[in-house]
């Protein structure tokens, strides 16, 4: 995990003033707590610990600051149809304490064929769309598995 941030911090992980993301900060920390067995009790880490191909999907946005009220609603929409996709495990969202248009989501896939399908059903749904539409910017999107 330590080894991830550092390897962020030299590729940009912090802007010109020399300020980290902090979107991207949350993100790592969470994919290290859903990763560490016993650090935090959900449902979540325990999937992650039964499913040995598990893949963290870190998406880290800029919103519209002029809708940002509309989020949660649009994000309890997109909940409630992903959480049927084929391999969806769980779903985190976190927002800057700095920044508050900074958007970081990380999601948890049974499988990378699974996280990589889910573009395609992301295309076709109209609540991903209004989603989607809320975003300025995307600063961080990937698949992640665990390094073995």
């Amino acid at each position: 995990m330590f080894e991830l941030w550092n390897a962020g911090k030299r590729r940009g992980g912090m802007d010109r003033a020399g300020r980290t993301h902090v979107g991207l900060v949350c993100a790592i920390a969470t994919l290290a707590m859903l990763a560490m067995p016993g650090c935090i009790q959900s449902d979540a880490a325990d999937a992650l610990a039964l499913a040995p191909n598990a893949v963290l999907e870190i998406a880290v946005v800029r919103v519209d600051p002029a809708r940002r009220a509309e989020l949660p609603a649009i994000q309890a929409a997109v909940r409630r149809e992903i959480s049927a996709w084929p391999g969806f495990v769980a779903w985190r969202s976190f927002v800057s304490t700095s920044e508050p248009d900074l958007i970081a989501d990380v999601l948890i896939w049974e499988s990378a064929r699974d996280a990589e399908a889910t573009a395609e059903l992301a295309r076709k749904s109209a609540a991903c769309q209004a989603y989607f539409a809320l975003m300025r910017k995307e600063v961080l999107f990937h698949h992640f598995k665990e390094l073995l």
